[in-house]
């Protein structure tokens, strides 16, 4: 599932939303509410990997062929 474009941005911006409450309801503002389940995945998933000792990670939109690495 893609997030519409406007949220991937949001996303490559920083890693902030993955920590910072506050960036998360910003960033939670943007998701369409369909996709709010789906925006917690993203969020457990790239706290996962940062937890773990990552350092990046790859943000993709299959539709768009769209790649952005972040920082975490």
């Amino acid at each position: 599932m893609d997030v519409p474009p406007a949220v991937f941005e949001h996303m490559a911006r920083g890693s902030g939303w993955i920590s910072d409450e506050e960036t998360w309801k910003a960033l939670m503002a943007t998701f369409p509410t369909t996709m709010t389940a789906y925006a917690q995945q993203i969020r457990e998933g790239a706290a996962k990997r940062k937890a773990e000792g990552h350092r990046f990670m790859l943000l993709f939109a299959v539709r768009e062929e769209r790649v952005q690495l972040v920082t975490l």
